[in-house]
């Protein structure tokens, strides 16, 4: 019987280390080099673009997380609007405090988060955005759970990086968009993009242009790849 409770317990905490290791699937390289073709690594690359911090720093932490394209973005906001080194906002949340106690210890108030719209998000978000319409800066943090803080940080990266308004990156989430793939959508068609893509080859969806692409790969990629890397390289 000890024997039988000795193996449930081990395969209970075997399943909950997994679960939380799982959660970790990227390098933080893809803060800098996306996969040109990932959302969620672009995603990850447009929340470092709109909020910049010192790879050194973020090395430190980054593996820490479970989940870093649900957390990392929500980090790097607060980090950049607190002018506070993310390790130091980490380290913070590690205490175990919401996401928007986070915010509010470090100064970050709510209408750096949440935006006036022409109508009420659906559901689950409308009730947080629905309060701060009453109270603004003077809302309360039991109002706002963590998922709402990713949801307005996500709107607010992608439009940061994108150069849509807050108003249209929602509606294009409101319309059925998924946020990473509005940042991937923008990303595909900037020169960064395009040369990520030539330096892997040909995009697989694409169908009927094999002549055209054999004609111009050698040169586009020469040219692409030469640009590409140096910029990036600087960048790093």
């Amino acid at each position: 019987m000890r024997i039988v409770r000795g193996f449930v317990a081990l395969s209970i905490a075997l399943l909950s280390f997994s679960a939380a290791t799982a959660g970790t699937s990227f390098d933080v390289s893809v803060l800098w080099r996306p996969q040109w073709d990932d959302d969620t690594q672009v995603y990850l690359h447009a929340s470092n673009v709109a909020y910049p911090a010192p790879r050194e720093y973020v090395q430190e932490i980054f593996y820490e997380m479970p989940y870093p394209d649900r957390d990392y973005p929500v980090l790097a906001f607060i980090a950049h609007h607190a002018d506070v080194d993310i390790r130091v906002v980490w380290s913070y949340r590690q205490q175990r405090y919401s996401w928007f106690e986070v915010m509010a210890h470090y100064g970050v108030r709510p209408d750096a988060l949440f935006c006036e719209l022409p109508r009420a998000p659906g559901p689950p978000y409308g009730k947080a955005w629905g309060h701060w319409r009453k109270h603004h800066n003077r809302m309360k943090p039991r109002y706002v759970n963590d998922d709402d803080v990713r949801y307005w940080v996500g709107i607010r990266t992608v439009s940061a990086y994108s150069g849509l308004s807050v108003t249209t990156a929602w509606e294009r989430h409101e319309a059925g968009e998924r946020i990473p793939h509005i940042a991937g959508v923008h990303y595909r068609a900037s020169e960064e993009g395009r040369n990520a893509r030539n330096a892997v080859g040909k995009n697989p969806h694409d169908k009927g242009n094999d002549k055209g692409n054999g004609k111009g790969n050698g040169k586009g990629n020469g040219k692409g790849n030469g640009k590409g890397n140096g910029k990036g390289n600087g960048k790093n």
